[in-house]
């Protein structure tokens, strides 16, 4: 009677065992298609995060090309009115020398009374504005020709001097500050092949400096430019001016 029992018990456990193992496997089954469901999401994941990764390096990429585009077209713009207002200058230069240069009117007998004839208010605005106009046109030849006298900095591969003519240029903190909007677009297109980024790039380096010499030693090395252009010689200039104080 006591072995029935035992045997019994033992077919009972032998049961449960057979019972657990096969909740094992069902857990086993579960885990391993929970793990190749993880496996696979996070490759999903992965993917999705390197073509994130793309689009945004694509859109930075292209929020420089437009900022450097629009950079552009504001010196263009700044450009062209500076031309529109040459031009609008030389029209009425050209205005008031036709008006002076028109047929006087026939001169009147002199009267018994008086032999001078007293000047009218228009003859003497006319007179004014052709000696405004001569001078203006005196101004920009002295400061053409102030310009054209700089002397060349290419030959000496030092500190250049600002010119020679005794004109002061005073110096500045930041290199960017003694750049016109017309040298900028010079500089833009001569001596760095139209690209912004390493424009920008070097004239930070150059700004970090502490002496010409340093700044000359960087430019020998690193820029490969014409020293013989108007460029290089209107760079040179604005160097100077930096490392003057």
């Amino acid at each position: 009677m006591t072995t029935e029992i035992i045997r019994s018990e033992i077919d009972a456990l032998q049961e449960q065992l057979a019972l657990v193992e096969r909740r094992c496997q069902q857990l086993s089954s579960l885990l391993s298609s929970m793990s190749d469901d993880l496996d696979e999401t996070l490759k999903k994941e992965q993917a999705q995060l390197i073509v994130s990764d793309e689009a945004a390096r694509s859109a930075q990429e292209a929020l420089s090309n437009a900022k450097e585009a629009h950079s552009l077209a504001l010196t263009a713009l700044a450009i062209a009115k500076q031309t529109q207002t040459l031009n609008t200058k030389k029209e009425e230069k050209t205005e008031v020398t036709v008006a002076v240069q028109s047929p006087e009117e026939p001169e009147t007998p002199e009267t018994p009374e008086t032999s001078e004839t007293p000047e009218t208010p228009e003859a003497t605005e006319e007179t004014e504005e052709v000696e405004a106009v001569e001078e203006a046109e005196a101004v920009e030849e002295a400061e053409v020709e102030e310009t054209s006298e700089a002397p060349s900095v290419a030959e000496s591969g030092s500190e250049p001097q600002v010119n020679t003519t005794g004109a002061f240029l005073p110096p500045v903190d930041h290199i960017r500050n003694a750049i016109s909007l017309g040298d900028k677009f010079l500089f833009h297109r001569e001596l760095f092949g139209g690209d912004g980024e390493k424009m920008q790039r070097t004239i930070d380096t150059l700004d970090s400096m502490t002496t010409m010499d340093e700044a000359m030693a960087y430019i020998n090395k690193h820029c490969k430019w014409d020293k013989e252009s108007q460029a290089y010689q209107l760079f040179m200039v604005v160097l100077q001016r930096r490392f003057s104080n």
